[in-house]
Parts: structure tokens; sequence; C-alpha cells
């Protein structure tokens, strides 16, 4: 499509509040809806009820002049738009950020949008994407339904945050909740270990930098076991 979308219209929405507003204001250039499937330009079929709307699929495009607040960015567009959505935001530096959610109406007949699952790229550049682009090729989608393609993607996505940890780009066939749950330890390890590390350049006695070393060397083993786990 390539159509503008007025900043506005997600500041009119009751999922953002004051400061919200201000943030998206401040942070974002333009906001673009690039793509959108639906059932009359697609052979897929929708699957509405209730609580869940996978009549369609819309990639939104996000120019941001600061990257600082992108998740949060993401977030509340996730929330202002209850349909599926696959957002891209870019930086000034020509990175891209990939972010997906699994969503729901709420069930206290509010009528606001509640995120169950989400998964958020690292910052990216083209050359870093050559893979994902390839598997993500919607040629080769062989899925019924929005919701299978919603599925599709989100797991294409969850390979991409993987390959950033293994270095090897791999939908892998595995149950993808362990995989949410082993990369989700491996990221915390990595801030255990940047803490550590920061530690160590402190002044501190030799017999306490002996023992930083030591829990250093751990969550470093530890974390190449993990990484195992992935591949």
């Amino acid at each position: 499509m390539g159509q503008r979308i007025a900043k506005t219209l997600f500041g009119e929405s009751e999922a953002f509040a004051g400061a919200d507003r201000r943030l998206f204001a401040k942070d974002v250039e333009e906001t673009c809806c690039a793509y959108l499937l639906d059932a009359e330009k697609t052979h897929l079929a929708a699957e509405v009820d209730d609580e869940r709307d996978f009549s369609c699929l819309a990639v939104i495009d996000i120019s941001l002049r600061s990257p600082l607040h992108a998740t949060r960015i993401a977030e509340l567009c996730h929330r202002a738009m209850p349909y599926p959505l696959l957002i891209a935001l870019h930086d000034p530096e020509g990175r891209v950020l990939f972010a997906m959610s699994e969503k729901r109406q709420s069930r206290d007949g509010r009528g606001t949008t509640v995120l169950e699952k989400s998964v958020t790229t690292d910052w990216l550049n083209d050359v870093e994407l050559d893979h994902f682009f390839a598997a993500a090729d919607f040629a080769a989608f062989a899925g019924g339904s929005f919701a299978d393609l919603h599925t599709w993607y989100f797991e294409r996505m969850e390979a991409l945050n993987v390959a950033q940890v293994t270095g090897v780009f791999s939908v892998g066939s595995g149950d993808p909740e362990k995989r949410r749950v082993v990369l989700a330890e491996i990221h915390r390890i990595d801030g255990d270990i940047a803490d550590l590390r920061r530690q160590v350049k402190s002044s501190l006695p030799m017999a306490e930098l002996v023992e930083l070393n030591v829990k250093l060397k751990a969550l470093e083993r530890c974390r190449e076991s993990k990484i195992k786990e992935l591949n």
C-alpha cells in the first residue's frame, strides 16, 4: 500500500497515556502501512471470534528519530491496532527492528487489547537479514489462514533472535516455547555477565576480583551450555 498513517491517529487511541503520546510525537518521524493482506487479496481464510481477529495481516513501517524507546513504541502500536501486525521500525542509522505480538481483546468488556506473547528482534542491518528474508518470503508460505501466517512470521522472527546468539539462522522444528525460555535465560545471563565485567574494571581488592572472575567464568560456561540447547 505504502499509505502514510497520521501520527495523531495513534495518539487518539485509548492505549496511549499522556506520556506515551509525548514519547510517540517526539521519537516517531513517520508511520506508514506498507502492506495489507486480507481475504480479498489472498487465498487465506479469516478466523475471528470475540477475543481474536485474524482477518488480515498488516505490515507497518515506523521511521524513528531516536531508537531508544523502539520497544515501547512497538508495544503501543500493537495495543492501538487490535488486528495482527508485523511492525518494522527504522532508525536514523539505517537499521531495522521487527516486532510482533499475539493479542486478544480483554475479557472485562472494556475492549482493550491484551498482548499475550511478543517477539522483538535486535537492531539489524541488511547484511544480517539475508537468510531471514529468504525464509520469510510470502510465496513460500503454505498455510491456509491468517492465524497460520501470523505464527509463520512469528517463528521466523524468533529464529532471527536465536541466530543473533548462535550465528546460524534456522527455523527449527523443536518446541517453540522451550526455545523462548532458553533465549530469555541467555539474555538474563548476558546481563549478569555485563554487570560482572563492569565490576571487574573497578578498583577492588584482589580477593574480590578473583571471586568475581570465578563467577564470570561460571556464567560464561552456563551461557555456552544454553546455546547448545538452541542448536
